[in-house]
């Protein structure tokens, strides 16, 4: 056996509250601004290691754990066999991925029928939660980590605020397109600040999340609002900023106040083609900016500032061939720890047309040329950064240490409702309101019954709530992972095996 990945999940015990918590979870070494852990990131390989070397005190331990109770596999496993007669198998609770010989193999799946437990393969399947105690309920664990992470987190407390919803470009894709484009006023931020300083105290850690529109359009509403908070606090209060932005409005002045005014940490900013392309999509109102050239310019003062870029590519089938070309401009910073870029597949906007776009049936094909070609140009160097996590916690939405502040004051949960009054929870100056809107975001309980039997759900914790919401058949609600799990489990095959990943031969 290779264990690709150990067990990461930690050992609950409600005796003590802080159990699950960032703080004693293994695998996730994040600072609560982070919220959650990046692939590649915040965590670190653990292939090769030898399970036959498993000690004897600890082997002992782990039968002294299972005693008298019988074992089966988890409820979250999942696995695949090659025609080299080996078998991945993955747990998607506890993270642990391994690859299992053919003996080994029919240890697991024989385990009703093991006179006993002695036996260091079984023992070693326990330990990583690929077999778990008949008597041990999985999905209990499951929703103490959903609940915790609702009502008794010991995360930062998240504000999202759209200083306005104005924007300088006109993406055709943009889930906002249609929606009223105010900016906020100096009145509505002086609500905002009253807002922020009468429901935190100065032993709270803040996270502010500038969200648009395009919120460096609105960056003297930003200069407002966190001197206006940090004066009352006397600046005793930790707060940190993360900017997702286009980019257009970068300069060396906004990158100074954002490090020191707004104590920012982390820019998300977007790629949605080569060169042109890139322009082309953006549509900036302003074309007399090369706006990628800038775009790769301003990431690297960026990084030179000491402030986190995630780079997102926005994947069609129009422009997918160009990522070799963006790979190659973008490989100046692989080797920084200040940088990563997450790819995905650009969602379908309502009435485009199907066959532009990668859908769910494209996935497998779409990351295999993907996650190739991210570990030929060097940015992945590792399995880990194409391995699956579980959710440490729920959806920003699913969470009371949360809110969103629109560009008129107004309270929501969830970005893709911030100017619908029927899916308000609330102002800046009545504060959350517990209505409907709020009690149906706060409820995290599993009740589809597909989804109480999917080995993907610690991975989802059942589904977007706005993509059940929108009920659009080709926009899931389900872990991608579900979709491309054929590409994940060849790659980590490949890479036990090979020792490496290489790109496709023509």
């Amino acid at each position: 056996m290779k264990i690709v990945r150990g067990n990461t999940l930690p050992d609950y015990s409600l005796l003590s509250m802080n159990a699950g918590s960032a703080e004693i979870d293994g695998y996730q070494h994040h600072e609560k601004w982070q919220y959650k852990p990046i692939m590649g990131v915040n965590v670190e390989d653990i292939l090769g290691e030898d399970i036959l070397n498993i000690s004897s005190d600890d082997f002992e331990r782990a039968l002294k754990r299972i005693s008298d109770s019988k074992l089966l596999p988890s409820l979250f496993n999942l696995e695949r066999t090659f025609d080299d007669s080996t078998t991945v198998l993955i747990n998607t609770m506890t993270e642990a991925v391994a690859l299992l010989n053919q003996e080994e193999y029919k240890k697991y799946k024989t385990i009703s029928l093991a006179p006993d437990y002695h036996d260091k393969t079984i023992v070693q399947l326990f330990l990583l939660g690929l077999l778990t105690k008949a008597d041990d309920s999985e999905l209990f664990k499951l929703d103490v980590i959903r609940n915790r992470s609702a009502f008794a987190s010991s995360d930062a407390i998240n504000i999202t605020i759209y200083p306005t919803q104005e924007c300088n470009a006109r993406c055709f894709y943009c889930f906002e397109n249609g929606e009223n484009r105010k900016p906020m006023t100096y009145e509505t931020a002086e609500k905002v600040v009253e807002y922020i300083t009468g429901n935190v105290t100065v032993s709270d850690e803040v996270v502010f999340r500038w969200f648009g529109g395009e919120p460096l359009v609105g960056d003297h509403i930003i200069d407002y609002i966190t001197a206006n908070v940090d004066k009352h606090f006397n600046g005793g209060l930790k707060f940190s900023s993360i900017i997702t932005t286009n980019g257009f409005n970068i300069s060396d002045d906004l990158i100074k106040k954002a490090k020191e005014k707004w104590h920012a940490k982390k820019f998300h900013v977007t790629i949605d083609g080569y060169g042109s392309e890139h322009d082309r999509r953006k549509n900036y109102y302003d074309k007399s900016v090369n706006a990628y050239q800038k775009l790769l310019s301003d990431i690297s003062k960026l990084i030179s500032a000491g402030i986190f870029v995630v780079c997102r590519f926005n994947l069609d089938k129009k422009n997918i061939n160009q990522l070799d070309d963006i790979l190659n401009d973008l490989k100046q910073f692989k080797d920084s720890d200040l940088f990563y870029i997450h790819t995905t597949t650009l969602r379908r906007p309502p009435h485009a047309p199907l066959e532009d776009y990668i859908l769910a049936q494209d996935y497998d094909w779409a990351y295999d040329m993907i996650w190739r070609k991210m570990y030929a140009y060097g940015f992945y160097k590792g399995i880990k950064h194409i391995l699956p996590l579980r959710l440490r916690g729920n959806c920003l939405a699913c969470v009371m240490n949360e809110v969103l502040i629109n560009s008129e004051g107004n309270l929501f949960k969830c970005l893709q409702h911030t100017t619908e009054e029927s899916h308000k929870v609330g102002d800046c100056t009545t504060g959350v309101v517990f209505n409907q809107n709020y009690l149906d975001w706060l409820d995290v309980s599993i009740k589809r019954p597909q989804c109480q039997k999917c080995a993907y759900l610690p991975m989802c914790s059942g589904g977007c709530k706005q993509y059940w919401y929108e009920n659009r058949p080709e926009i899931s609600p389900c872990a991608r992972e579900k979709t491309y799990f054929n590409t994940l489990t060849e790659l980590i095959h490949e890479w036990v095996t090979c020792g490496e990943i290489k790109m496709r031969s023509k």
